[in-house]
């Protein structure tokens, strides 16, 4: 099964995480003493705590007879000297019991009683309670007679205050929230600098948050040099998640040549301690021969525990390789499991992937109804290819000339009972049952088409944590269907289902702040919410990020940041990044020219279906500018740019303008950044 909780980057792009979080009673171990005892010193504590009161030698007296430092240890005395000592007031006391309430050491446990006691130290003082309390809100562990008053506003200003008491695991969590906009606005500036402060104290975790934003300049100015330093004493340090990105830079020569040979060695070691993103780009250094040859089997291998693992790219690259038979046995079966659970990840290339598949009963069963719901989403996605392919597919419908699951030829009728059943599910508070139902009637699946009934059964399953159908309740009222428009509702809509993980829904936020549409032009605020769509692997988000950085718009241009969103954008499968990654290398834009890096990224957008790079390569190689001259394959790219809708391309194709006529300049105008709207549908 793929697991989608993490945002997960693919080959040759980078990768934020959530910092590593400590133990949760570790901090109390900062205010303690650790080390053994003699037996006077023991006695010296029981004296002092028992006939003088003194808080902080009964603290350390529990820690001595929980770690059995001196003395034999008695977690129950342990625990009833961290009572006294939070009784007489001590804060590091308070903490003490707190954790061993907390785990059921020495005693019950209780988490109801835990939660009070750190509050309780937190308020007298203990950094480390009030990190510790940050811990149990933000791994949603709070009993919920308690959760309304510990939230996520409030876990952020524990990890704040945690901070200000010299406990590094809470500056470094604490920039996590500012820079994923948990628990208040993103701040990428000052998730930049606590991450910084975090590595000064030695937290590996927040050593390689900040050396990822030094890598793709969020947050301030991209330095490469300062990044490679900080994430190899991360990487050094156990970090797996800096060791990849170590690799990234070693294997893209970010920091001057490529290295791919110490770049594997990192990978593996990010790959082997369970870090699924270094397992994608250890398989894609294998997969794409960057040690000198390719190496499927050793891909197949990489790929298969990145997927297992959770990245998302890497089941994608698994697919493939089961489909086409590289590196092992084809497995066509396995391929169609994985597209499908692509797919149900919002992956519009697997989705159409997917729905080929079922509709020719390749890997598994003939199954149109499957291919056909596959489609639409793939269309709501934004794929092209598979918009077009949906409509020739509905004017058949519309013909008669649809095969059912037998193969045989017929009109296919609905069934009247499945908008009763999702009915019947959404009355019993079922989130699927009630944006199932919404689905139908916003598309008259199984009756006529109802969007103000739509948008009551969204708004049930929104309610009840569908984040699909807090975004398509949005564009509901974003543009008017089934009722009037309300443009603050839609980025209200928005807001909330991009903090509940959902990519498009960033994206769509964004595109409102930067057009204004809902209040105020905000082209700052814009540039978080497509930051935080790319964060969690939505393509389009990556490409408007990325024109932003490049155009300076909502922030400081970051040309080199800009390339480097590109690169991820296009490895996630948008054609118009590609083609964006190419102009850049070709003309130099945020880094040296690399015109084999150029013709490569045209190749890919040209094979994404994207009209300007099949234009853009179909003009290299005309002129010989990366590539030898060549009228053939020229003629066949200005055809390919031509049949995807391109009117230059079109008026390239006679004979007369190939190979002989006047010169045409690169297609860079018709290409430079802009933001786009993208489908915002899902099936």
């Amino acid at each position: 099964m793929i697991r989608a909780a993490k945002p997960i980057a693919a080959f040759l792009s980078l990768l934020l995480l959530p910092a590593q979080f400590a133990a949760a009673y570790g901090q109390h171990k900062s205010t303690t003493t650790q080390t053994s005892a003699s037996a006077e010193d023991i006695m010296q504590l029981e004296n002092a705590c028992s006939a003088k009161n003194d808080g902080r030698a009964c603290v350390n007296l529990a820690s001595a007879y929980y770690a059995g430092a001196g003395i034999v240890a008695d977690p129950v005395k342990a625990r009833q000297y961290a009572g006294k000592s939070c009784d007489l007031g001590d804060a590091e006391g308070c903490n003490f019991l707190a954790s061993m309430v907390e785990e059921g050491a020495g005693g019950p446990k209780d988490p109801h009683a835990a939660v009070l006691t750190y509050d309780l130290a937190c308020d007298k003082g203990s950094a480390g309670a009030c990190h510790n309390l940050a811990q149990l809100i933000y791994e949603d562990r709070i009993p919920e007679a308690l959760s309304a008053e510990h939230n996520l506003t409030k876990a952020r200003a524990l990890y704040a205050k945690g901070c200000d008491g010299n406990i590094a695991a809470a500056c470094s969590n604490y920039g996590t929230m500012l820079k994923f906009g948990r628990g208040g606005a993103t701040n990428l500036i000052e998730a930049r600098a606590f991450f910084d402060v975090a590595c000064g104290a030695g937290e590996a975790g927040g050593c390689a948050n900040f050396g990822y934003m030094l890598m793709t300049g969020e947050g301030g100015d991209t330095d490469i040099a300062k990044a490679s330093g900080v994430l190899t004493s991360a990487c050094d340090a156990g970090s797996l998640f800096a060791c990849d990105n170590m690799g990234v830079i070693l294997m893209n020569g970010l920091a001057g040549k490529k290295e791919p040979e110490k770049a594997q060695i990192l990978l593996k070691k990010a790959c082997d301690g369970g870090e699924a993103n270094g397992c994608s780009n250890l398989g894609s250094l294998y997969f794409y021969g960057l040690l000198g040859k390719r190496d499927y089997p050793a891909a197949r291998a990489a790929f298969t525990k990145g997927c297992d693992s959770g990245s998302v790219s890497a089941c994608g690259k698994l697919a493939e390789l089961y489909y086409d038979g590289k590196g092992g046995p084809d497995d066509p079966a396995k391929a169609r499991k994985l597209y499908a659970d692509l797919c149900s990840l919002d992956q519009d290339n697997a989705c159409l992937v997917y729905s080929v598949m079922a509709e020719i009963g390749d890997g598994g069963v003939h199954d149109m109804a499957a291919s056909d719901r596959a489609l639409a989403k793939s269309c709501s996605l934004g794929n092209t290819i598979a918009c077009s392919a949906q409509k020739q597919r509905l004017k058949a419908q519309k013909r008669g000339q649809v095969s059912d699951d037998a193969g045989n030829i017929g009109t296919p009728s609905a069934e009247p009972s499945v908008r009763d059943r999702h009915r019947e599910n959404c009355d019993r508070d079922d989130a699927e049952g009630c944006y199932r139902l919404g689905l139908d009637y916003r598309d008259g699946t199984s009756g006529d088409k109802d969007e103000a009934s739509a948008r009551m059964a969204f708004q049930g399953a929104c309610d009840l944590g569908k984040l699909d159908a807090c975004n398509d309740l949005g564009f509901l009222y974003e543009k008017g269907r089934g009722g009037g428009t309300d443009m603050s509702a839609a980025l209200q809509l928005y807001d909330k289902a991009c903090g509940m993980g959902g990519g498009l829904a960033c994206l769509n936020a964004g595109i409102l702040h930067y057009l204004g549409e809902a209040q105020d032009e905000d082209k700052n605020a814009a540039r978080n919410f497509f930051a935080r769509s790319c964060d969690l692997e939505y393509p389009r988000g990556c490409t408007n990020y990325a024109d932003m950085l490049r155009q300076g718009l909502g922030g400081a241009k970051e040309t080199a940041a800009a390339r480097r969103i590109y690169s991820k954008a296009c490895d996630l499968g948008h054609g118009f990044a590609c083609t964006s990654l190419g102009i850049d290398y070709g003309n130099g834009g945020g880094g040296p020219k690399d015109l084999s890096a150029m013709r490569i990224a045209y190749e890919k957008a040209c094979a994404l279906e994207d009209a300007k790079g099949c234009f853009n390569l179909a003009l290299i190689h005309e002129i010989g500018y990366g590539t030898p001259k060549d009228a053939g394959k020229s003629r066949s790219y200005y055809t390919r740019a031509c049949e995807l809708g391109d009117s230059e391309g079109c008026k390239m194709v006679s004979a007369d303008a190939i190979g002989g006529g006047k010169p045409v300049s690169m297609r860079t105008d018709p290409l430079a950044p802009r933001i786009r709207q993208a489908a915002v549908f899902r099936g």
